[in-house]
């Protein structure tokens, strides 16, 4: 069956970047970044894979097929992302709000604990739409994601218009940005500069390298960005708008330099956005953990070991038989608190029977 399919990661993905103008550049309230930080925590924390998520006003979605007047119209509104054609985040507006939104995609990488995700945060006015023809998933895993500006543009600077990534824990993962091949490990940041002629790549933390494996192969370090300039609009997707832009083969990317202070504080931002959607902020004071099934182990033992249950390790490990686990494997345990008690069942001793004696002389 064909169908459109909204897996984002992939050892290989595409995405497209197009201008985000910026008509002033206002300082705005730390209240709005605040509401935002804290919104994002009690919206969006602890979403299923291959979901995206309402984090904060504006956001907009349109979805495949007729969804009645509320679809995704309210914070905390959640969806899967087979069901939404476009996702738009909208600008801060004179302190009025910073449009967020999450998207939570299946990390089928091969370095990947399962259950782990790549996460998205799409932030201010930006608009991401599902730019492939319908195809067999069993296939192709590659898929075409395109994104331009949101519902207009941003009026703060400390409320910016951006796409952000981050990876799982360890994990790499190779995206196709504009045509820019980006092999990503930890968490960045892309942009298209005004008046939308330049992209730019700012390494949060861990590590980015573009052109892998080529003469062009350059390294980002983390808290360093590099531009590279994009072509004017074209129409590159499936919306035959010209709308697209990607780099140009007329420039390279410039030499990786220190982030100034603006994209410093984005960072933070962005990175403490990443803490609030669960799995690195826990109620409970416990921390995500990696066990390593050993053989005579049980999934009751080991949620008993790491004060949790069984129900939640099935499903942050996609389990659908709690009996089926197996040596070797590993299960990602959210919100851990390790107990150190034993996960092997108890050794019951076997009483030993006093041989029989003659009781001849």
């Amino acid at each position: 069956m064909r169908r459109f399919v909204w897996v984002f990661l992939i050892i290989s993905s595409i995405l497209i970047l197009s201008p985000q103008f910026a008509l002033t550049q206002e300082v705005c309230p730390e209240l709005v970044v605040e509401e935002a930080l804290t919104a994002i925590g009690l919206n969006c924390s602890n979403m299923d894979v291959n979901t995206a998520c309402y984090g904060y006003n504006l956001v907009n979605a349109t979805r495949r097929q007729e969804g009645g007047p509320d679809f995704f119209s309210t914070p905390n509104a959640r969806a899967q992302l087979s069901a939404l054609a476009t996702l738009q985040t909208g600008p801060n507006a004179q302190g009025a709000g910073w449009g967020v939104a999450v998207m939570s995609l299946q990390a089928n990488v091969p370095d990947s604990v399962p259950g782990q995700a790549i996460n998205f945060l799409l932030l201010g006015g930006t608009e991401v739409e599902n730019a492939v023809e319908p195809w067999e998933a069993s296939r192709s895993r590659e898929l075409a994601f395109y994104f331009r500006p949101g519902f207009g543009p941003a009026s703060c600077s400390t409320v910016p218009n951006a796409v952000a990534v981050r990876t799982p824990e360890g994990a790499t993962i190779d995206l196709n940005a504009n045509g820019a091949h980006i092999r990503l490990g930890s968490t960045a940041i892309l942009r298209v500069l005004p008046p939308g002629n330049t992209m730019e790549v700012f390494t949060v933390e861990g590590t980015v390298i573009l052109d892998a494996g080529t003469t062009e192969q350059l390294t980002v370090p983390p808290g360093f960005s590099t531009l590279r300039c994009l072509s004017e609009p074209n129409d590159l997707g499936i919306d035959g708008n010209s709308n697209d832009r990607e780099i140009t083969e007329t420039c390279i990317w410039t030499t990786p330099v220190p982030a100034g202070p603006d994209l410093i504080a984005l960072g933070e931002t962005v990175d403490d956005l990443f803490g609030r959607l669960g799995g690195s902020v826990c109620e409970n004071g416990g921390e995500d953990v990696v066990h390593v099934v050993r053989r005579g182990e049980n999934l009751f033992r080991i949620a008993r070991r790491y004060t949790t249950s069984v129900q939640a390790i099935t499903e942050a490990n996609g389990i659908g038989n709690a009996a089926s686990i197996f040596p070797g494997q590993e299960l990602l345990i959210t919100c851990a608190i390790d107990t150190g008690a034993s996960t092997f069942p108890p050794v019951i001793p076997i009483p030993v029977t006093a041989p029989l004696t003659s009781s001849r002389p």
